[in-house]
């Protein structure tokens, strides 16, 4: 009976309802972009930085983090590589080596950038970097070829193909230098990477003279939640080495992933502090505009606490409107910003530190996303309903029928 009542009281002033209700709708299809946009946008920098680049789990000599230096390799390091990827949850270990070289072609210009060593297909099963290629193809076992960056690529005029010649400091003192035949151009997104070259692990060696030396060893879970144990329990296993999840790799992009939550949620509370306030103002009008019925209602028997259940159940089921609305509303948006996204740049991306992200970020629908604003709005009815509705209740039966 009380929710047939609320429910016709709610009506009896059609255009405020409508309005409200919109308003309140168009506060939750906001939302709900927003969230879809930020939950797109972190989504996107996990895939450039952390699964394209540093992987899960990181393993160093305890000294490399710190100094980089070439003689800071891993001790014994595919006796490791192959307990790790004997761990529980971990789907993938991969070695590299790191190195700084000169870079020319057949003409006379020449580059300076990294380099990276690695097992070929234990890489592109990483960081899937044999689906970045934009000419050629990915790297094979075979010596004696590599697969360079874009902008190297562009600095130095490489064709696939063509030689690229490779000139470092080796760990013996000597010069290191190779020429390799260019196989495929990749663009990773990595401003670091597309202006270096990949080589096989077994070239990457025999350049620096390192033996079986390895720099760094990758590790990719199956479960991201199962990160801090597999840290925990490498770091045990092997106590002399630095072993270091992506977060503590890259802080800055664990502050920005937090920066941006933070400020969604900010937003969020902001928009749904406007929509508690429309509640509440409307309620109060109600409330005022009803003064005179609500007395006789008082007077005839209905009691205090029926009069707050009514109030209470039209707040929430002028909530539960706005809700479905912005549902209908923010769900197509979202729809459209998942399937089109929004374009950061006209170019081929934009860039934060070393990592150029993708041009379109597209929004990505989550369960909290979606399901939070609508709990979100639902509470705050009941909420913004208490103060109209304990102010009825208070409401003297015969100074209430006074009332014109």
């Amino acid at each position: 009976m009380l929710a047939s009542l609320a429910w016709r009281n709610l009506w009896r002033h059609r255009r405020r309802t409508l309005l409200t209700s919109a308003t309140m709708a168009f506060s939750v299809a906001i939302c709900l972009a927003m969230n879809g946009f930020a939950a797109g946008f972190l989504e996107s920098m996990r895939a450039a930085i952390v699964d394209r680049q540093l992987g899960h789990i990181q393993l160093h000599h305890a000294d490399y983090p710190s100094s980089g230096s070439l003689f800071d390799s891993v001790p014994d390091a595919n006796t490791v590589l192959t307990e790790l990827q004997a761990m529980p949850n971990v789907a993938l270990a991969a070695p590299r080596i790191q190195g700084f070289a000169l870079f020319a072609g057949k003409g006379e210009d020449a580059a300076t950038g990294a380099f990276t060593g690695v097992d070929p297909a234990a890489e592109a099963a990483l960081t899937k970097v044999e689906q970045r290629l934009i000419e050629g193809a990915w790297l094979s076992d075979p010596v004696g070829t590599t697969v360079v960056g874009e902008r190297l690529a562009e600095e130095l005029d490489l064709k696939v193909g063509g030689d690229l010649l490779v000139v470092t400091n080796a760990v013996d003192g000597s010069f290191g230098d190779r020429v390799y035949r260019v196989v495929g151009i990749t663009r990773t997104n990595n401003l670091n990477l597309d202006k270096g070259a990949f080589l096989t692990i077994a070239d990457a060696q025999d350049l620096l003279a390192l033996g079986d030396a390895i720099h760094e060893l990758v590790v990719l879970t199956d479960d991201t939640d199962a990160i801090a144990s597999i840290q925990a329990a490498a770091a045990a296993k092997w106590p002399k080495l630095s072993v270091r999840a992506w977060w503590d790799v890259s802080p800055e992009t664990l502050a920005m992933q937090g920066m941006t939550q933070a400020s969604m949620a900010f937003f969020t509370f902001l928009i749904v502090g406007v929509a508690a306030f429309i509640i509440i103002n409307t309620l109060l009008m109600s409330v005022y505009e009803r003064t005179r019925e609500l007395g006789i209602l008082l007077a005839i028997g209905m009691r205090p606490k029926q009069v707050v259940r009514l109030i209470l159940v039209e707040s929430t089921l002028l909530a539960a409107l706005s809700g479905a609305l912005g549902l209908a509303i923010g769900g197509a948006g979202l729809i459209y910003l998942a399937t089109e996204g929004v374009a950061m740049t006209d170019g081929e991306g934009w860039a934060m530190g070393a990592t150029i992200f993708d041009p379109i970020i597209k929004a990505q629908v989550t369960t909290a996303g979606v399901v939070t604003p609508l709990i979100t709005l639902l509470a705050v009815g009941v909420v913004g309903g208490l103060w109209p509705a304990l102010r009825a209740a208070k409401l003297d039966p015969v100074d209430a029928i006074r009332e014109e």
